[in-house]
């Protein structure tokens, strides 16, 4: 990305970080939402790829192994039955 988009600086992916952060967190309180944007570009290219990227992931059931598992503990290691799974998902 940063090829790309030489002039994205830390402080630009710290703000989109911070932007999409408030609209995953009021679209998980039920809030119905417009995708996040910016009219700077760089910024605006930026939130577009990370869009892309939890699409796809959604999309191929990447993190079905942690969402809505209340087993699931952040920052924790993963029951073993949840390993094996999750093995078995991305082979």
């Amino acid at each position: 990305m940063f090829r790309a988009h030489p002039r994205l600086k830390d402080k630009d992916v710290e703000a989109v970080y911070e932007q999409l952060l408030g609209f995953f967190k009021k679209l998980a309180g039920g809030a119905d939402l417009e995708e996040p944007f910016s009219t700077i570009t760089h910024k605006q290219q930026l939130i577009e790829v990370i869009i892309a990227a939890l699409d796809a992931r959604e999309e191929m059931g990447g993190d079905q192994h942690v969402l809505q598992n209340p087993e699931y503990r952040l920052g924790a290691l993963n029951p073993p039955a949840q390993r094996q799974a999750t093995r078995r998902q991305h082979r």
